[in-house]
């Protein structure tokens, strides 16, 4: 489901994206991190877009009240719920405890081992997130492109062009850069992966068309 959601953001069905969303969330399924991120995003981004951040404040409360303790305890499998909390807090005017939440997940972030493993490796940008949403854009910028340059691709649209969290360097030259580095190397990726897979198909005899 979450896919299905993801899909949907990604070829701009937003509210499909946001109904498949709450399907998952009613039926409560057995947590799975990933998933979850997913869905808490959308939901994240629905309440930006309906200008009720309270109200996604609130969701993020009831699944995870970890975030909200005076020391939020910050893991692999809720960092990105927390940066993504961050900015709905900063909309609703608690600056203070999005600065909060976003210094305890860079805190977490670097400490030894924490995107380790290819499980976790779509956490990877998440640092740079957390920097732009400081403020600190030099330092997002740079960060961005180091994980870039380590290989970080997973979901790159919907973790760099289609971000609020990006917000404060969307305009820069430098994002722009990265974005179409992106892209391009995908697109490369993609046609690379065709052609192997026509050179795998069996010939057909000449004239059928079968």
């Amino acid at each position: 489901m979450a896919l299905q959601a993801l899909h949907h953001y990604l070829t701009g069905n937003f509210e499909t994206a946001i109904q498949t969303s709450n399907l998952a969330l009613k039926l409560d399924l057995p947590r799975d991190w990933q998933a979850d991120a997913i869905f808490m995003r959308i939901k994240r981004d629905q309440a930006l877009a309906e200008g009720s951040p309270e109200q996604g404040i609130d969701l993020f409360m009831t699944r995870h009240p970890d975030l909200f303790t005076p020391d939020p305890l910050i893991r692999p499998d809720n960092i990105t719920q927390a940066v993504d909390l961050s900015l709905l807090l900063d909309f609703a005017g608690r600056e203070q405890q999005s600065l909060t939440l976003l210094s305890a997940a860079l805190e977490a972030y670097e400490s030894r081992w924490f995107t380790s493993g290819s499980a976790r490796a779509g956490l990877l940008p998440v640092r740079a997130e957390a920097l732009a949403l400081m403020g600190r854009q030099d330092s997002a910028l740079q960060e961005l492109e180091r994980v870039v340059d380590a290989g970080w691709r997973i979901h790159w649209r919907w973790e760099t062009e289609l971000n609020p969290n990006f917000g404060s360097i969307r305009n820069r030259e430098e994002f722009r850069a990265l974005v179409s580095r992106l892209e391009a190397d995908m697109a490369k990726q993609r046609s690379q992966a065709l052609a192997r897979l026509e050179s795998m198909l069996p010939e057909q005899p000449a004239g059928d068309s079968s």
